[in-house]
This record gives C-alpha cells, sequence and structure tokens, in this order.
C-alpha cells in the first residue's frame, strides 16, 4: 500500500468511527427497532463510535504521531471487534438478521483496520511534515 493511502487509513479509521456514532446517536430510536435492541445499547454502540473516532482523528491531525499512541488505537480496534462478536452471540436469538449483520461487519471491519495499522505502525507513528518529502 502506498505512503499516500496509509496516511489516510487513519482519517479512515476516524471519519468512520464518528460518523457510525453520530448516525446511531442521531437514529437511535429506529436503529434500535431495525436492530431489535435496546436503545441503551444503541446509544452505547454510538458513544463509544463517537469517541473512537475522536480519538483516532485526532491522531490523523496530529503533527507527531507516538508509536504508543497509535498502538493503543490499533488495540481498540481489537477489543472493538471483539466485543462486536461478543454482542453478535449475546444477542443471537433476540437480535434482528439485519442488526447481527450490521455488528459483525463492523467488527470485520475494524479487524482489518487493526491489521494494516499494525503493519504500518511504524510509518503511520511518523511526523506528518514527513509525509510532505514522501509525496
Amino acid at each position: 500500500m502506498s505512503h499516500f493511502k496509509m496516511k489516510n487509513i487513519l482519517h479512515l479509521d476516524g471519519i468512520a468511527g464518528l460518523v457510525v456514532g453520530i448516525l446511531l446517536l442521531l437514529l437511535n430510536d429506529w436503529v434500535s427497532h431495525l436492530y431489535n435492541l435496546p436503545t441503551s445499547m444503541i446509544l452505547f454502540l454510538a458513544t463509544m463510535n463517537a469517541y473512537y473516532g475522536v480519538y483516532a482523528l485526532s491522531l490523523a491531525f496530529s503533527k507527531i504521531r507516538q508509536a504508543r499512541l497509535i498502538t493503543l488505537l490499533i488495540f481498540a480496534n481489537i477489543i472493538w471487534a471483539a466485543l462486536c462478536c461478543a454482542l453478535v452471540v449475546y444477542y443471537m436469538q433476540t437480535a434482528s438478521i439485519i442488526g447481527l449483520v450490521f455488528i459483525s461487519l463492523e467488527g470485520i471491519f475494524v479487524t482489518f483496520l487493526a491489521y494494516f495499522e499494525w503493519r504500518n505502525k511504524d510509518l503511520l507513528s511518523t511526523p506528518n511534515n514527513t509525509w510532505k518529502n514522501i509525496m
């Protein structure tokens, strides 16, 4: 993957989390009905996605990205993927197929993000001004 695309993965990660969080907050009653999950669970998912999105975007726009902060982001993705799996198993009998699919897809998505960020954490932790030299 090119340096330019790897730089943008943090933006993708953050925007995805923030957009999902905001949409779930705004549409929580509708999504709760669609997913057949309690509103409190939708609000939990929304809040965690929004917090995560803000953190990832703060890293994406940071002038200097420390490797330990990138690693924290990677572990957050792994934990979130595991939580998605646990939610699918826990709500298997009660959630709608749409809800189970969306939560599963979110888990798969963040797993891929964690993988690409892990493989490129050294590149991602370089100062942003280095990107100007690469491109």
